[in-house]
């Protein structure tokens, strides 16, 4: 599960702990978003707490953890992953982007981490992998909308990080800051890498559509900010999942499609910093 990190490299890069922006302090960030479309953000960030107590709740009891196949929780499922929400963003907001896209991150770590020792419990590095490769299958559904979410908030996010480097003082232009842009460079392509592991099996078909579609929209924003050597690594991956996998022409053109897009050798915005 290596797309997991986009915003927690994010949160490193700009000091901001994710949790710092409650519902209510996120100013006017849905002026933008059209009336009626998508949640509010006080139901986003609250379908988000619901799902993370309801996880936790399974962990330590015998209930089952709230799934898309659930009518009691299908709808907040949906609510905490609806990228619909980022439409009323300012886009130049890094407080706003990272209040907004750290939180379902927090949840799908929930999902991923399920039974695998992930709040500290004494478990092998063995034991934790295999219980999140059963995870990575259990809960693919939720997975594949979360995973969709954060590849949106990464595309998002990239010229928010350009503009806000653009517009720092040069004595604030820290080294830490400058690592921090490199991290966030890393967990885009962990991001991308990501979503083309998720095209294997057994990966269902509708969810594999889902975020490679998720993947293509986005494409100009990962391909333009990633470092030289971050679209290398998506380019070994693809090259790594075409090999080893049947596709149906559709998937394939699509992911030679990023693939070319990797290839670029211009480094220019978020790339150069």
């Amino acid at each position: 599960m290596r797309y997991l990190s986009l915003a927690v490299a994010a949160a490193l890069l700009f000091g901001v702990v994710a949790s710092v922006a409650a519902p209510s302090e996120l100013g006017n960030s849905e002026t933008n978003r059209p009336e009626g479309v998508g949640p509010t953000v006080e139901q986003f960030q609250n379908a988000n707490v619901f799902l993370r107590a309801a996880i936790a709740e399974s962990v330590s009891s015998s209930k089952a953890p709230p799934t898309l196949n659930d009518p009691l929780f299908a709808q907040e499922i949906r609510t905490a992953f609806d990228e619909r929400i980022l439409l009323g963003l300012n886009k130049n907001d890094m407080t706003d982007l990272i209040a907004v896209c750290s939180s379902p991150v927090e949840t799908l770590k929930l999902y991923v981490f399920y039974q695998a020792g992930y709040q500290g419990a004494a478990i092998s590095t063995q034991a934790q992998a295999e219980q999140v490769s059963r995870n990575s299958i259990r809960f693919q559904d939720e997975i594949a909308l979360a995973t969709r979410f954060s590849i949106a908030c990464g595309g998002m996010m990239a010229p928010a990080v350009v503009s806000f480097w653009e517009n720092l003082p040069v004595s604030e232009r820290t080294e830490i800051r400058r690592e921090g842009i490199a991290q966030t460079r890393h967990g885009m392509a962990q991001t991308y890498s990501g979503g083309v592991i998720m095209q294997s099996e057994p990966t269902k078909a509708a969810n594999r559509k889902l975020v490679l579609d998720a993947m293509l929209q986005h494409l100009e924003a990962y391909a333009s900010s990633m470092g030289l050597p971050e679209r290398q690594s998506v380019v070994a991956t693809i090259d790594e999942t075409l090999a080893i996998n049947v596709f149906t022409k559709d998937a394939r053109d699509k992911l030679r499609r990023i693939r070319l897009a990797m290839t670029r050798r211009d480094c220019v915005g978020l790339c150069a910093y």
